[in-house]
């Protein structure tokens, strides 16, 4: 019972963490949104927010993995039942498209949080940049600030 409790507890903690960098990321933008705005707003302290997420990029790719698991599950619904590929990429850009419309709030997050976050990426560690051979960020790659 006490396991039971401590676990809940710790997953309530992570949803307000969770529910308040929506919010915030969403009003306030990547840049303008600090982890200790977050824990705030969550009521918790700092170092709580740490106990359940690395950085602030956390929250924001677990937020777009659970986005991406919906679409890829709608993607093999459809071919599991014998649907064409084109009709399976239907179905996962449409349940993007859900996620989207049940809210607004998330999704402004997801964005700000991945487009911000983005541009403070050396050129270099661009996704798609010419002459590197990184596939993501790193802190420590210096080419192209």
């Amino acid at each position: 019972m006490v396991i039971d409790r401590r676990k809940q507890q710790k997953d309530d903690t992570r949803k307000r963490l969770t529910a308040a960098a929506i919010e915030l990321l969403s009003r306030k933008g990547w840049a303008g949104t600090t982890v200790g705005d977050i824990a705030r707003k969550a009521g918790v302290a700092k170092g709580t927010f740490f106990f359940h997420f690395a950085s602030k990029d956390e929250i924001v790719t677990g937020l777009v993995r659970a986005q991406v698991t919906a679409a890829r599950r709608a993607r093999e619904r459809v071919l599991a039942a014998g649907g064409s590929p084109v009709d399976a990429l239907r179905a996962a850009v449409f349940e993007l498209g859900a996620q989207a419309a049940r809210s607004r709030e998330l999704s402004r997050a997801v964005v700000a949080g991945t487009v911000e976050a983005r541009s403070s990426w050396p050129t270099c560690a661009r996704p798609g940049a010419r002459g590197c051979s990184r596939s993501a960020p790193t802190r420590s790659c210096s080419r192209g600030r």
